[in-house]
């Protein structure tokens, strides 16, 4: 479980009214369909629009993003997304100083695991093995 995905849910749960938006900003790895993130990916919380924020520095210490959703919306698929980039001359600024240092590019985005699993499920026949098996050796002393 990742912190800002349950901060996310529950704040979307008890808080926003029926027809309200909220925007998070969040980790950008709830985009990329890592394990911690697919019950999050299906909630169904509305999803109307993302704000890529990886193309900009410096900024936060992680890559981020913006998720933005309404309730009681079905998700949209494809999200539609905003990509931001840029080097800002300094990490604090306001949003009407920085836009002059940022480019913005529309986009869509489709969360990965939309699809119907991993393409790889078939091949895989076994797990992480170290081969020899008497790999390490330790004596007592």
């Amino acid at each position: 479980m990742e912190l800002a995905t349950l901060f996310f849910t529950f704040s979307h749960r008890h808080y926003l009214k029926r027809g309200g938006t909220i925007a998070f900003v969040m980790p950008r790895s709830v985009l990329t369909g890592a394990k911690q993130h697919r019950n999050f990916q299906r909630g169904n919380f509305g999803f109307v629009k993302f704000l890529d924020l990886e193309g900009v520095g410096p900024l936060f210490n992680v890559p981020s993003c913006v998720i933005v959703a309404r309730k009681g919306e079905a998700d949209r698929r494809p999200v539609p997304v905003l990509s931001v980039s840029g080097r800002l001359p300094r990490k604090e600024m306001t949003l009407r100083k920085a836009r002059e240092f940022l480019n913005f590019e529309e986009a869509e985005f489709t969360p990965p695991h939309a699809a119907a699993g991993s393409p790889y499920l078939g091949k895989v026949f076994e797990g992480a093995s170290i081969y020899p098996r008497c790999f390490w050796f330790a004596r007592p002393p």
